[in-house]
């Protein structure tokens, strides 16, 4: 079964902002502050993730791997069977076995989630609530449920924080529907040396390519 793209750079950017403290408790807001403020305090990042889709009445479960590459407004997504790059501007969309790549207009919406705003995606439209703390792979980290203030296709998002390092650890998306998407960490590089030609499609690259101009 293919993935969608567009719900996983929906799902993937989903993590970092808020438009009223006051939907925050007292508890999770101080944890979601500092991984705020961290996560802005980096220049750009690397994250190694596994993707995994369950819905247990469709008797469905899978596991990907991907790899996103962030730095400011430009990220590059390698993510099952496809690579989303974007510079600042616009998607290139490029389809691996169909040589094919769609090309589109960045997402202005403010309240869009993407993979510029995942890990901060609490800042606005959501109310948070925290759960508990727990080992989470041999790590303590805090458990902290956000939940939209709008109607969604999901009505619960689930994030494992690393309560010593203030990282997001794991994303897990509840859709009403009954499947869950997580997005587990495997390993998550700050700072790392990017040049901005990695957020370029490359058409030189992909000889023969198939070009779909969506804008």
């Amino acid at each position: 079964m293919r993935v969608n793209l567009n719900f996983f750079i929906l799902c993937f950017f989903l993590i970092f902002s808020f438009k009223s403290f006051s939907q925050h408790d007292a508890k999770s807001k101080p944890i979601l502050d500092a991984v705020t403020v961290q996560m802005k305090s980096f220049s750009s990042y690397k994250a190694d993730f596994v993707y995994t889709l369950e819905n247990k009445e469709q008797k469905v479960s899978e596991n990907k791997a991907g790899t996103l590459i962030v730095k400011g407004t430009k990220y590059k997504a390698d993510f099952a069977g496809q690579v989303v790059y974007c510079n600042g501007k616009n998607l290139y969309i490029y389809i691996k076995d169909a040589n094919e790549v769609q090309i589109k207009d960045m997402q202005t919406d403010a309240d869009a989630i993407t993979p510029t705003t995942i890990f901060t995606l609490w800042q606005k439209g959501f109310k948070s609530k925290f759960i508990k703390e727990e080992l989470y792979n041999g790590i303590t980290c805090d458990f902290i449920d956000l939940v939209p203030l709008k109607g969604k296709s999901y009505y619960k998002v689930r994030l494992i924080i690393d309560k010593n390092k203030k990282q997001v650890s794991s994303i897990t998306i509840y859709e009403k529907k009954g499947s869950a998407f997580t997005y587990r960490i495997s390993k998550f590089v700050p700072n790392v040396p990017v040049n901005d030609t990695v957020f370029t499609f490359k058409k030189s690259d992909h000889p023969k390519v198939e070009e779909v101009d969506m804008r």
